[in-house]
């Protein structure tokens, strides 16, 4: 946890998103295909769902529809008003992981079991239109960000 990172919305202003947790991404780059998944990245990242459809990681996280939810920007502000932010210590399955990198928001996750640490923790992810995968946060791809926060819906 890194009390010390801050996170802005697209205006400048500052958003009160603590803690901030930073993960040890190990795995480079970005993907254009399952097949390069597979084939490179197997033991990190186990495939549960072989898709290749218009819906994102934003659908598949927060369960809506692609015709509702198009980008990135609309899922955040579904996040931040119907969803609370929570600590790492109270994560549960099904709870939202958001990541980012110091000027965007860039990825969805869903929390599947949560580990002795927040690297060790596993979470299902769409990757882009790509397949649902199932790994450790600390094998996230680096194209997602390094900085996450932890969110629950509100009831």
């Amino acid at each position: 946890m890194d009390k010390n990172l801050k996170i802005w919305n697209r205006e400048g202003e500052p958003i009160k998103c603590n803690p901030i947790y930073k993960i040890n991404n190990c795995i480079e780059g970005d993907f254009n295909s399952n097949e390069e998944i597979i084939n490179n990245y197997s033991k990190q990242l186990r495939n549960i769902a072989l898709l290749d459809n218009m819906e994102f990681c934003f659908n598949y996280a927060l369960k809506i529809k692609f015709k509702f939810l198009t980008c990135i920007e609309d899922s955040i502000n579904i996040l931040f008003s119907t969803y609370k932010q929570i600590k790492f210590k109270n994560i549960n399955k099904g709870d939202i992981v958001l990541f980012r990198d110091d000027w965007d928001y860039l990825h969805l996750g869903i929390i599947w079991k949560k580990g002795k640490s927040v690297n060790d923790t596993f979470i299902r992810a769409k990757f882009g239109q790509l397949g649902i995968y199932e790994h450790k946060l600390k094998d996230t791809p680096t194209c997602y960000g390094n900085m996450i926060t932890f969110w629950r819906k509100q009831k």
